[in-house]
């Protein structure tokens, strides 16, 4: 296997040096030595070569003379690559020479220059020589690449052509559908999961219903869809059923032929496509079919679409079956799961083996062949075509030595006429993608049993250049994780891989239909896996096995030495062996993730190493009980992250006893606890580090604060049923008035809690920076209390219908973000809320309120939202600037977004703040329009965008700033200033849906910044600035602009401008609703010569 394996190694030598010759610096120095025809010579030959090797590598394991020819290849390949490497030496030296020593100057003493050896810069170029010793050597690389090009003539190596491969490679006889029952063993659970997606009559729509049969060479595809093919009630069940053998030659004409004499024996013998094509629609139209193609490779899609066409004519749950050994070609045809073919037990594997050796299902009548048989099968690895070949060998042989010969060969040492695994094999090989041969061909160089690290080995594949560059930059390393990881999907079949290591994810286990194969694949000796992830069916809806599942998960056991684990959609109904019990002294992370049937957890108290624990979607747990301790005397001490999410039947929380200086749940960090409607039990009453509790959707639970110390953030949301306060727990109906014991607390969220109904002065701790009430409806008096939380910087009120107005003593003293959402009754803001240093104030949908407070804006106030507050009615006057030696106001407003305010009429008097550098006005149909008067002349102004605001006529003249401006829906705007539009720092204009703008501003060519020009759905405009385009425009879209005149001048003026540069990326889209397209006028980088003289002679020809 060395063998074959060993030319994608020197295909890729070759191909390497092809490269090197290609360097222009090489052809020029060498132009200078008057070698330069020598290397012409040495490329068209290399070239020659490396279009036969792959042919060559075919025929190198039945042919010595091809072998030997490739041998003598790779010798003269790292003669030729020596000699490129001094040309390319040489030519370096010579660069290196003329940047440090430049024709004229003296020499350089820079840093660069005193880091040159002296070897590399002791000469001239006019001392570069080719002596007779360098000559002579030229000459005969040259005269035996001319030789052993003469030689691939002699052994009639071909050229390799897409698609084709030698005859060799198809020397494996096609399949039929014929099957000896008798002589198959352990496939009864495969079969019958098979029968049951054909027999189901659920339509695909109008695509071809396909199934994938996927599985690695000799597992038994083809059998399994031989079983199906049979089948007397499958027979019964479809109209027609064919069977179609493609293999690596995926011919469309070929296969449809192939199909179309079983559908209708009697066609004639025609070449036709088209003909072939519709005449099977024919034949197919209105029967159920069975169609199985066996051993596909294609993956392209257009050719499987294109064999498909006349199918979508049958009746409704017709089905094809695919087998596939590709998961590309899975991924392609299927419209069903893949059906994923997993190894024969062992002692059916065995039944197959003694059958094929003995004519007998065990070794009773030979038992002094018992032992080394038995040994043989194991090394068969489930693989039912490696044990029928291997005791196809052994027919009739009762020589314990021919049998010992046997188990002690390599297999691929064994007679290739005599075996299918190895053509098997090979058929994988060939069918790797070609950057893949070359990485999977290198670690052919390491001794057996080698312990590969992913990141070492991609360092040694970047280091002999095997990676291809992709048009996204890709970086190498990420580039190389992608091959392994690719080459891993497909290696299996190719060779045993024992050494894992790293993380590891295991998925599809519902597959696994014989739990021996999960024992046997002996996880826990691959002691280098440090994360594991293990993972079942998601559809809970089939029918699945549970004990199967419950076995497969005790035969994965992972090695002891595991660090992380998650375990998903695991079906059983209990934890079995290793998981139930576990012991893992390096476990840090255990994920439990939908196992919906568990009704227990595991003891994992014991797991003395674990920090994060995740409990998911355990919808059958009714109680976590002592055995989740397990019963160890400190349980979880290093826990610091737990979390219970979607757990509808979970009600009691055991906890044990307490014991005298034990605390439970030492280090626990964060608590969260989400979607468990039926907990009703308290939580641990005392968690001595909980510094974050995540309390959602719990409606019974109740929880006590009197020992939670250093909790730091609280988030509680739609607790129906919990009341916070310290110490005691009460329902709604209490009088609450003890102060909280949580003095660290600074960060709080309540959302969805019908009880909250009111924050009285002692509610909250004083130390809170950050409050958040959400959705709390029964919310209505907000009374003094937010006064006295003296550290509050962020309060959010969202969803809370109820409250009217704050209290008169205002806002917190060190408030700097307030958000008001979704008060629907909220009519009035404190009066004193320019008192703190607020920076950020946003309101948001309350309709109720209809003006701010009078006075100024808080000084420090930055930005500024006001949306959807359909009754206000004026904005705040400290918002604008006065020209008045008496006014005081020092408002640094730096954003301003006003949306949605139907009722707004008026801007407060005076000029925007100088500070203002974003301007959002959208949707207020009633608002005077912006004034040159409102505009200061050092204005910060960048981004401009005026939306919706139909009395806005014509744009101020001086934008100085403005980097960005957009209008849009601005129907009664009808030009730009006609003094001119001073704007020059504009990079961005946008201009949708003005139907009454007429024209664009005059001086256009004067924005010398403009990059960016878009107009759309604007049937006013009629022309374009005489003076054209602005001249560093680089995209410019016109659409749906009906009334706009073809402006093949102006566009060639702006095109002469640019065009006579360096190519530019432009893209020039003109639509015309009426018309459709006019023109498409795309220039790009890289642009051909010719095309770009007949475009400079007429560009819009």
């Amino acid at each position: 296997m060395a063998d074959f394996v060993g030319e994608a190694i020197l295909s890729g030598f070759i191909q390497k040096l092809i490269d090197m010759v290609n360097p222009p610096e090489l052809w020029n120095f060498a132009s200078e030595g008057h070698v330069h025809s020598e290397l012409n010579k040495w490329k068209k030959i290399l070239m020659k070569i490396y279009a036969v090797l792959h042919d060559a590598e075919e025929k190198q394991m039945t042919d010595p003379l091809v072998k030997m020819w490739l041998d003598e290849l790779g010798d003269l390949a790292y003669d030729v690559e020596d000699i490129l490497d001094g040309f390319v030496t040489q030519a370096l030296r010579r660069n290196l020479m003329a940047e440090t020593h430049p024709s004229g100057t003296q020499p350089s003493t820079s840093k660069l220059r005193s880091l040159i050896p002296s070897c590399c810069t002791s000469f001239t170029p006019n001392a570069i020589k080719f002596n007779a010793e360098m000559w002579s050597k030229i000459k005969k690389i040259t005269a035996r690449l001319q030789e052993i090009s003469a030689q691939k003539n002699d052994l009639h190596l071909r050229e390799n052509i897409a698609g084709e491969s030698s005859t060799k490679t198809r020397e494996i006889l096609p399949t039929t559908s014929l099957v000896d029952e008798s002589r198959v063993y352990g496939r009864e659970t495969d079969k019958a999961a098979i029968a049951n997606l054909l027999l189901r009559d659920d339509p695909c729509t109008d695509e071809v219903c396909v199934i994938p049969v996927v599985g690695m060479a000799g597992i038994g595809k083809t059998t399994l869809a031989q079983l199906a093919f049979n089948d007397d009630e499958i027979k019964a069940h479809f109209d027609l059923r064919v069977w179609v053998y493609v293999s690596d030659d995926f011919d469309v004409l070929k296969i449809t032929k192939t199909i179309l004499q079983s559908v209708s024996p009697n066609t004639q013998d025609v070449n036709d496509l088209n003909l072939l094509q519709m005449t099977l629609r024919e034949g197919l139209s209105g029967k159920k079919f069975l169609l199985i193609l066996d051993d596909v490779w294609n993956e392209n899609f257009d050719s499987w679409d294109f064999l498909c066409m006349p199918m979508r004519s049958g009746e409704p749950g017709s089905k094809l079956i695919v087998t596939t050994r590709n998961e590309g070609v899975a991924s392609i045809t299927r419209t069903y799961r893949a059906y994923r073919l997993h190894e024969l037990a062992y002692k059916d594997c065995l039944s197959v083996f003694t059958q094929q050796a003995l004519g007998k299902s065990n070794f009773d009548a030979h038992s002094h062949l018992k032992e080394v048989g038995e040994e043989i099968v194991r090394r068969c690895k489930g693989l039912p075509l490696a044990a029928k070949a291997l005791g196809g060998m052994l027919r009739n042989q009762v020589s314990h030595d021919a049998w010992e010969n046997i188990l002690t060969s390599k297999i691929w040492d064994l007679p290739e006429d005599k075996s299918q695994v190895l053509p098997a094999l090979k058929l994988s090989y060939h069918h790797l993608p070609s950057h893949l041969k070359k990485c999977f061909a290198y670690c052919s160089i390491f001794p057996k049993g080698y312990e590969f690290d992913k990141d070492e080995l991609i360092q040694l594949w970047m280091a002999e250049g095997f990676f291809q560059q992709t048009k996204e930059n890709t970086r190498p390393e990420d580039l190389g994780s992608k091959y392994f990881y690719d080459l891993l999907s497909r290696i299996r079949e190719l060779e045993n891989l024992q050494d894992l290591r790293g993380k590891l994810s295991i998925s599809g286990l519902h597959n696994v239909v014989n739990s021996q194969d999960a024992m046997h694949a002996k996880l826990e000796e691959k002691h280098n896996i440090e994360e594991l992830t293990m993972e079942w069916d998601s559809d809970y809806d089939k029918p699945r096995n549970e004990m199967n599942e419950m076995n497969v998960l005790a035969g994965l056991r992972p090695p002891t030495n595991l660090k992380k684990l998650t375990v998903a959609y695991y079906g059983g109904s209990t934890f079995l062996g290793w998981i139930r019990d576990p012991s893992f002294p390096s476990m840090t992370q255990l994920i439990l993730k939908n196992c919906q049937r568990c009704t227990s957890l595991p003891s994992l108290g014991k797991l003395s190493f674990l920090k994060t624990l995740h409990i998911k979607g355990m919808s059958e747990i009714r109680t976590i009980d002592v055995e989740f301790y397990g019963g160890v005397v400190q349980p979880f001490p290093s826990l610091e992250f737990l979390k219970f999410e979607n757990m509808p039947k979970w009600e009691d929380w055991f906890f044990p006893d307490a014991v005298e200086g034990v605390e439970l749940f030492p280090r626990l960090r964060e608590l969260t606890i989400r979607n468990c409607s039926k907990l009703v039990k308290q939580l641990p009453d005392c968690l001595p580090s909980l510094v974050k509790l995540d309390i959602s959707k719990c409606r019974n639970l109740a929880v006590p604060f009197s020992r939670f110390a250093s909790l730091g953030e609280l988030n509680i949301e739609e607790c129906k049923d919990m009341v916070l306060r310290s110490g005691v727990v009460a329902d709604s109906r209490d009088q609450l008035t003890s102060r909280w014991v949580c003095s660290g607390l600074e960060s709080a969220v309540i959302g969805r809690c019908d009880w909250l109904v009111s924050l009285d002065d002692q509610r909250l701790p004083s130390h809170l920076k950050m409050l958040k009430i959400a959705d709390c409806v029964n919310l209505k008096s907000l009374q003094n209390g937010l006064q006295n939380l003296t550290c509050l910087e962020e309060l959010e009120m969202m969803g809370c219908l109820a409250v009217e107005s704050f209290p008169e003593t205002g806002l917190p003293p060190m408030l700097r973000r307030l958000v008001l959402q979704k008060c629907r009754s909220l009519r009035s803001l404190p009066h004193n809320y320019s008192s703190c240093p607020l920076e950020s104030l946003e309101i948001r949908c309350c309709p109720s309120l209809i003006c701010f407070p009078h006075g100024g804006l808080p000084s420090t106030l930055k930005q500024l939202m006001v949306a959807d507050c359909i009754r206000l009615k004026y904005l705040p006057d400290g918002m604008m600037h006065r020209n008045s030696i008496h006014s005081n106001n020092d408002c640094c407003l730096q954003i301003l977004r006003i949306h949605d305010c139907k009722s707004l009429k008026f801007f407060p008097r005076g000029e925007l703040p100088p500070t203002l550098e974003r301007l959002e006005i959208r949707h207020c149909s009633n608002l005077e329009p912006v004034s040159e008067k409102m505009w200061p002349n050092n204005t910060a102004l960048e981004y401009l965008e005026l939306r919706g605001y139909p009395n806005l006529k014509i744009l101020p003249e001086c934008l100085h700033s403005v980097k960005q401006l957009k209008i849009e829906d601005c129907g009664g705007l009808e030009g730009f200033p006609e003094r001119g539009f001073s704007a020059p720092n504009l990079r961005e204009l946008r201009i949708w849906r003005c139907e009454n703008l007429k024209c664009l501003p005059h001086q256009m060519k004067n924005l010398t910044s403009l990059r960016v020009l878009s107009m759309e759905d604007s049937p006013g405009l009629e022309s374009f600035p005489e003076g054209g385009l602005a001249p560093n425009l680089k995209f410019l879209s016109i659409i749906n602009c009906k009334n706009l005149k073809t402006p093949s001048k102006v566009f060639y003026m702006w095109w002469k401008q640019n065009g006579n540069r360096k190519p530019f990326n432009a893209i020039l889209s003109l639509f015309n609703q009426g018309s459709g397209l006019i023109r498409i006028w795309q220039v790009v980088h890289r642009v051909n010569k010719k095309r770009e003289r007949e475009m400079r002679h007429d560009p819009f020809s």
